[in-house]
């Protein structure tokens, strides 16, 4: 389950519980914010690479993957659908997700990984 009052930040470093818990943080502990989503560049697009709960539903958690080609429009980013390129297991409550962001005909592509609860 989530620890309680997920969205608050009780240790004041500016991230919410949820996404500490999600990423393999420790929400009390003010330095302890998980692994962090990086990018690699690939031959035809970018490799997305995030760390997840392997039991996410249970503890109501959601990850979804969005873009957008501008980031002067706020409301422009859009929940995609990517094909796992990926899965390695890390241990017994996570795994590492790999995702392929295909950039073909695009002149520039912004992603994102968007964490809430279910």
């Amino acid at each position: 389950m989530l620890p309680t009052h997920v969205d608050a930040d009780p240790d004041g470093d500016g991230y919410s519980n949820l996404f500490e818990y999600a990423l393999g943080g420790n929400p009390n502990l003010g330095n302890d914010v998980g692994v962090l989503p990086n990018m690699n560049t690939a031959v035809d697009g970018i490799d997305f690479v995030y760390q997840r709960r392997r039991d996410a539903a249970t503890h109501g958690i959601r990850y979804d993957i969005e873009t957008t080609e501008s980031l002067t429009l706020p409301d422009s980013w859009e929940i995609v659908s990517l094909e796992e390129g990926g899965i390695d297991i890390v241990d017994a409550e996570f795994e590492t997700v790999t995702h392929r962001l295909d950039l073909s005909g695009k002149a520039r592509e912004f992603i994102r990984l968007s964490i809430g609860e279910m």
